[in-house]
């Protein structure tokens, strides 16, 4: 099996700096830092706020009952190219983003600041 991370060094939760993507932490910082390395956007950008169908127990699994394809999932952000590539990936996880499913306002300050001008 396929470790990217040392799980001797992983924060319990309830403590500070506890990250519930740990073992894929490294795969999403890779993959914005490629991106925003070597790819230069063109003008025209959106921020798409999509789920991920899952069926496993999380506590930050959200309920969007206007999403026909998955009512119920990992809620994600991405920041995208008018070409439909991803230039950043933001998985929610309930906390380091204090924004509801009505307003992206912090979501959009957030992802922007990331970019390069």
């Amino acid at each position: 099996m396929l470790h990217l991370v040392n799980n001797k060094t992983k924060i319990s939760r309830g403590q500070a700096r506890f990250d519930p993507w740990f073992k894929v932490r490294p795969i999403l910082e890779s993959l914005n830092a490629v991106s925003r390395r070597y790819y230069i956007p063109s003008q025209n950008i959106s921020i798409d706020e999509s789920l991920v169908g899952v069926k496993i127990r999380v506590i930050y699994i959200q309920y969007l009952p206007q999403k026909r394809h998955a009512s119920f999932g990992i809620k994600k952000f991405e920041l995208c190219d008018s070409n439909g590539y991803p230039l950043h990936l933001i998985m929610y996880t309930g906390k380091d983003l204090d924004v509801s499913h009505d307003d992206g306002q912090a979501v959009v300050i957030y992802i922007t600041s990331l970019r390069p001008p």
